[in-house]
């Protein structure tokens, strides 16, 4: 039986942040699933809220093969909290599709 040697690599915050600012840009401005998916790590999760929507990279990929297609080509992402700890990344995300907000302020000016 041989012994295997298990090595971690420690990424810097400023590492981990340019990362995630690939990840956002490949979801929401190019949206392009597969480069998306490979800035995450095999056990990557998403959460609706304290809900998981997909925890493991493969349904990761089955949650993003729906959602990312879908997404307006207006959409806006705006991060009103995110924190970057040991190893992972923690973003809260509101999306916002400017032409709806367009009605809304229309709609609220009347």
């Amino acid at each position: 039986m041989s012994e295997q040697t298990v090595t971690r690599t420690t990424m810097t915050p400023q590492k981990l942040e340019q990362i995630w600012a690939d990840h956002l840009a490949q979801e929401f401005v190019n949206k392009d699933v597969e480069a998306a998916l490979a800035t995450l790590t095999e056990d990557a999760s998403i959460y609706n809220g304290w809900a998981p929507v997909a925890v493991g990279k493969e349904k990761v990929r089955a949650f993003y093969n729906d959602f990312i297609p879908s997404l307006p080509d207006d959409v806006q992402a705006t991060s009103p909290k995110r924190v970057i700890g040991e190893g992972h990344v923690l973003e809260w995300l509101a999306l916002l599709e400017e032409s709806f907000a367009q009605d809304c302020r229309a709609n609220s000016s009347r």
